[in-house]
Parts: structure tokens; sequence; C-alpha cells
């Protein structure tokens, strides 16, 4: 047999073992099936896994961009969240400094000033508290 004639035997055993050969069975055992020669797939397999492959590669495609987009929104929503969070960072030590300035404030006023600068005091050290969890 020539290497283009060859084929492969699935040879079986009394015993039930299955061996597969390019020449003849082993001894105990006996040619069940011949499988034929592998050759080049038909057009139309062909066709079949050309297009399988474009459309796997669309779908991929797709997914691609479909993550790229997740990404760039996910992106620009934390993007927001640490502009916010720095507006309200920046807020509260306004209003920090504010409290201590009145409170310095209060140390120093003269008697007529006091209930003023006290309120003041109450209503800064109030927002700060609900503002910024002081």
């Amino acid at each position: 047999m020539s290497g283009a004639d060859a084929q492969t035997v699935r040879c079986e055993s009394r015993d039930g073992k299955v061996t597969y050969a390019n020449t003849a069975c082993p001894d105990n055992s006996k040619a069940v099936r011949t499988l034929p020669a592998p050759g080049d797939p038909a057009p139309d397999d062909v066709r079949a896994a050309r297009e399988r492959l474009k459309q796997d590669k669309e779908r991929v495609s797709q997914i691609d961009r479909a993550r790229h987009a997740e990404e760039e929104q996910a992106a620009r929503a934390r993007a927001i969240r640490d502009k916010q969070q720095a507006e309200r960072d920046r807020a509260c030590r306004k209003l920090a400094l504010q409290v201590t300035q009145t409170r310095d404030d209060l140390g120093r006023a003269a008697h007529n000033r006091r209930d003023a600068l006290e309120r003041r005091l109450q209503r800064l050290s109030e927002q700060h508290a609900a503002d910024c969890g002081k």
C-alpha cells in the first residue's frame, strides 16, 4: 500500500478492545470497519466554515465595541463622581474654616456682638455637620 492509498482500519478483539491500524489488524482481533483516507474538505464545508468564521469575527467585533462603550461610560461616571467629591471636599473645607474663624471671632468679640456670632457659629456648625458628616 502506498501512502496515498493508506486506509485506517478499526480492529476489535473478542474482549472488546478497540485498536486502529494502517495495516492488518493485530492477532486476536478482526477488522470491523475501514475508515476513509483523509482528504480535502468538501467545497460546501469550506464555504460554511468561512461563513462561520466571518460571523464569529463580526460577533467578537460587536462584543469589543460594546465593552469599549461600557468602559467609556464607566470612566465618564467616575470622572463626574470624582469632580462632585472634590467640590464637596472644597465646600467642607470652606465651612470648617468659617466655623474656626467664627469661633475665633467669638472669643475676641465685644459683649454686644456675641449673640450674633453665637448664632452664626451655631448655624455654620449645623451646616458643616449636615453637609460634611462631622
